[in-house]
């Protein structure tokens, strides 16, 4: 017995193969597919357009629905995360999220010098424990070694933090320390990243969309720390442009 519907979750993950062996294999073409594509970050798989999914598996007859509105952040950090998503609009076929509206503090883009910065990441922790009363805090580096080497100086300062990484088995909230490219779906109250460099994240397809990934994992409070030169993915977007561009995808 074959399956008569079929969901498929994460999809920006699959590539037109894997689609069409799926479809093959189960025997159906009747699919809901739900993903983002500003989420796709496997470089080696996936996809950038749901219209060529479209039309090479499904000959143009499936519907494609967006689904904009971003329910997760507030204002201020979903606009700092399409400010990154903008940089690569060239190259990839997605509208940006549309925060609802629900505002909340600044978000913060601070240059630390780099013997200052587990102290000063520390000292926040501190602050939003203390003062905000956050409790599931994410401070999120670019690599796993970045994590253990953070874990190691900011535990030395009294800061009860778990590492986590891809041998991970379950996370119970708290402050965790973890890489990027493991932080997709995932949330937490507050998120500090920890080195936003252009050393850290260059203006390529896979850096931007590693940053906004981890930058959306944010519900109230986002700190972005850099110790050289910031990253470009940062500086904020035309809007106007933008809006021509939204328009422009619109109509297609």
């Amino acid at each position: 017995l074959y399956p008569k519907h079929i969901v498929v979750d994460e999809a920006q993950d699959y590539s037109p193969f894997q689609f069409f062996v799926l479809k093959d294999i189960l025997k159906s073409d009747s699919m809901t597919i739900l993903g983002d594509i500003s989420q796709g970050i496997y470089s080696y798989r996936g996809t950038n357009d749901w219209t060529e999914i479209n039309d090479r598996i499904f000959d143009g007859k499936a519907n494609i629905l967006d689904l904009s509105k971003s329910y997760r952040t507030t204002m201020e950090i979903m606009e700092k995360g399409n400010d990154v998503i903008d940089k690569i609009r060239d190259r990839i076929h997605t509208k940006l999220a549309e925060p609802v509206i629900r505002e909340g503090d600044p978000v913060t883009v601070t240059k630390q010098e780099e013997k200052q910065l587990a102290t000063t990441i520390t000292n926040r922790i501190n602050e939003l424990v203390q003062q905000d009363k956050r409790t599931n805090i994410a401070v999120i580096t670019k690599t796993l070694q970045e994590a253990k080497d953070l874990y190691k100086k900011i535990t030395k300062q009294g800061i009860d933090a778990i590492l986590i990484s891809d041998k991970s088995k379950e996370y119970n909230g708290g402050v965790s320390i973890i890489p990027s490219y493991l932080v997709k779906g995932l949330e937490f109250d507050s998120v500090i990243l920890s080195d936003a460099g252009k050393e850290q994240y260059g203006n390529n397809e896979l850096d931007a969309k590693l940053l906004y990934v981890a930058i959306t994992r944010a519900m109230h409070t986002l700190d972005i720390y850099y110790t050289k030169e910031r990253t470009e993915l940062l500086n904020e977007r035309k809007k106007e442009k933008n809006l021509r561009a939204d328009s422009e995808l619109e109509e297609r």
